[in-house]
């Protein structure tokens, strides 16, 4: 099972469930960031939560590259034994990397949240836009010791906005992977330390590195 370190934003699937009776009461959807998984077909097999939970796809979703995991904001209804999906969005999960000195792709960006869940820095933002492309990244700024042996990793979010006008705000969903540092850092030790540009300035958020699944704690403020 190969992960999908960067890829380009996956348009909303069409709405799958049906409409029914005026007085059926509607289904109880729930709207998730997680873990899609996809067969040998490229259909959804599962989804995999943030807490562990492993859901089984009782529809069929498919279209995407097979045998394959993403990070996705997924609309779902659960049932019995299984989840029925209605939409899913693949959220952009850039790879920490190491860029050259005086890269400059500091665009401010509104934060609507912050928090970890699932091996995750999750972030929800609010861009302005007139819909053209932006560009994100995370700049790997080192690892930096402290007291008791304990060690922080310093990411910043890179954001290029390009020439895209500022016409309205959309919100958009950010994702960074920190699995690649499972042999650099001990979970319940060490932290994470994410700077984000802002209109107000950089801004600062510190987790404690996680383990590989575990329920996200939101944290809309530094």
């Amino acid at each position: 099972m190969k992960r999908v370190p960067l890829a380009l934003m996956l348009s909303a699937l069409p709405l799958l469930s049906s409409c029914g009776d005026e007085e059926t009461p509607l289904a109880p959807y729930r709207e998730d960031i997680l873990e899609v998984y996809t067969d040998a077909d490229g259909f959804a097999s599962h989804l995999l939560r943030d807490d562990g939970t492993r859901l089984t796809v009782a529809n069929r979703v498919g279209s995407l590259p097979a045998d394959t995991s993403y990070r996705v904001v997924a609309l779902y209804v659960e049932e019995a034994e299984s989840v029925r999906l209605s939409s899913l969005s693949q959220v952009l999960a850039p790879l920490p990397q190491t860029y050259l000195h005086g890269t400059s792709m500091a665009d401010p960006v509104g934060v609507e949240a912050v928090w970890s869940g699932g091996g995750y820095i999750n972030l929800r933002l609010a861009l302005k836009t007139g819909g053209l492309p932006h560009a994100f990244g995370f700049d790997d700024r080192g690892i930096t010791a402290g007291a008791g042996g304990s060690r922080t990793l310093h990411l910043t979010l890179l954001h290029d906005q390009g020439s895209d006008p500022p016409y309205y705000t959309r919100t958009a969903y950010v994702a960074c992977p920190l699995y690649p540092y499972a042999d650099n850092l001990k979970a319940g030790s060490d932290s994470v330390m994410l700077t984000v540009p802002t209109a107000d300035g950089a801004r600062t958020w510190k987790f404690a590195y996680p383990v590989t699944h575990h329920p996200g704690t939101c944290c809309p403020t530094p």
